[in-house]
């Protein structure tokens, strides 16, 4: 059975968890030995990205640049593309597409799809949710998408509840690939790197770490002023917040400003992974207030790091802690700021255990197990009516 698996725009470092989820599992995917049934490859468009050449699996590559404008546009006409990914698919001879982020294609293939969240039906209707054409996109493309896979796999679950709640998904074809951190945590740093760092971010001060890209469903808002609470009790401390702008970041600039934490509160973009390990290493705590899940990986790479965590109470933070967080409402800026106050000198109990490439590998295959019994029911000719 020839299975592809799709790599996609995701394989740029500033887009943040996409990126750190895809370029672990490409990796995984590429190390892993998959058993003589499965003979696994990847189909990438326009060699997307240089971290692609020393891959060994097979690389089946389709050209969109003679079709498509270079200019990229989110809600563009994907139709022409679609029809390029079906030819290259038929003529390599592939039984099964795998899109190991969420994808959006109306594709006439069999195809698994991996989904993180529902955000627009699950969560507060937020504008990156619900305004300027976003949540009926997620509707008619990406709603359509999950329910047209052969199979959706989620990282929890709590995911999976998601799933069959919010789209009444057969449940035979929900399946659970456990989370898991980046690579951030395998990167090892020296004293004096990490002085270095902090140094060049003019971090002197003990801090708290929020490593979120300025989206509202972030809730940096509620952090802030938990922040200004714990300021106001006489805690020296500094807020280190990472992450793109993504549209609310003037918005809390101008919170910031209003309570007079412009010298406490540090803004410092989007900072590549050997920084942001240092700044988790660095940390008193990570606080980590978003009012989306189902879960999030940095939650699970504090963990792995052993640095105390405290976070929103979502149903998948506590599944994937093990109940070793400090958990908040994520609404309420004096529970945020109690839970931050009693994560200093925390006694936790850390027990996570980072899980190996070859454990996730391991996971995959043995969902590809399940899915191929459905799969070799039928050939290669979809025109069956």
């Amino acid at each position: 059975m020839k299975i592809a698996v799709f790599i996609n725009d995701y394989l740029k470092q500033n887009i943040g968890g996409g990126f750190s989820f895809l370029s672990r599992m490409i990796e995984v995917i590429d190390d892993y030995c998959f058993s003589n049934e499965y003979e696994v490859c990847f189909l990438v468009k326009n060699k997307l990205n240089s971290r692609l050449d020393n891959l060994k699996k097979c690389i089946i590559e389709y050209d969109t640049l003679q079709v498509l404008n270079k200019k990229k546009i989110f809600f563009r006409n994907k139709n022409q593309e679609i029809n390029l990914i079906e030819e290259s698919l038929k003529s390599n001879k592939i039984d099964l597409l795998y899109f190991i982020t969420p994808e959006t294609y109306n594709i006439n293939f069999p195809y698994i799809i991996n989904n993180w969240d529902l955000g627009h039906r699950s969560c507060f209707a937020f504008p990156e949710f619900t305004m300027n054409g976003t949540f009926e996109f997620r509707e008619e493309n990406l709603v359509r998408t999950l329910r047209k896979s052969i199979a959706v796999i989620t990282e929890s679950q709590s995911g999976k509840n998601e799933i069959l709640n919010y789209l009444n998904l057969f449940e035979s074809k929900v399946f659970i690939l456990p989370i898991f951190s980046g690579n951030i945590i395998n990167h090892e740093i020296n004293e004096e790197l990490s002085k270095k760092i902090l140094k060049k971010y003019n971090l002197n001060k003990k801090f708290i770490i929020y490593p979120a890209q300025f989206w509202s469903h972030k809730n940096h808002y509620n952090l802030i002023l938990a922040f200004k609470k714990l300021i106001d009790k006489n805690y020296d401390f500094e807020l280190v917040l990472t992450g793109s702008d993504k549209g609310n970041l003037n918005y809390i600039l101008e919170t910031v400003k209003q309570l007079d934490l412009e010298k406490r509160v540090r803004f410092l973009g989007f900072v590549d992974e050997i920084e942001l390990l240092v700044f988790y290493k660095s940390a008193i705590s990570l606080v980590y207030p978003s009012l989306l899940g189902p879960t999030n990986m940095p939650i699970l790479e504090a963990f792995e790091l052993k640095i105390p965590v405290v976070c929103s109470d979502l149903p998948g933070h506590r599944e994937i802690s093990n109940n070793q967080a400090l958990y908040f409402n994520p609404l309420d800026p004096d529970d945020i700021c109690e839970k931050i106050i009693k994560s200093i000198g925390y006694k936790y109990n850390f027990h996570s255990q980072p899980i190996s490439n070859n454990q996730i590998g391991e996971n995959i295959e043995s969902i590809f197990d399940q899915i191929i019994k459905y799969r070799k029911v039928f050939g290669l000719n979809f025109k069956q009516f």
